[in-house]
């Protein structure tokens, strides 16, 4: 399976066998593998009078952070 497509290589005409719920039904171990993730979002403008006739710049982000790495903070463990 190539891994650099969730739905398939050809999501549109994929039957299915090669996307990434195939991979995950496979269950193979993840110790020493790269991890990948996807993310996808929709960003929707409603135009408003102000845009007309030049629409501004609309600057969207997004922050990937890990979440509970440690099993308490590390920094409670540096001498005062």
């Amino acid at each position: 399976m190539d891994h650099q497509y969730a739905g398939g290589k050809y999501v549109m005409q994929s039957e299915g066998s090669d996307t990434l719920s195939q991979s995950v039904k496979a269950n193979k171990p993840l110790v020493g593998k790269d991890i990948v993730t996807w993310f996808a979002a929709g960003f929707h403008h409603i135009p408003r009078i102000e845009d007309w006739p030049v629409i501004s710049t609309e600057w969207k982000t997004i922050h990937i952070e890990p979440h509970n790495v440690f099993a308490h903070n590390p920094a409670l463990t540096i001498a005062k």
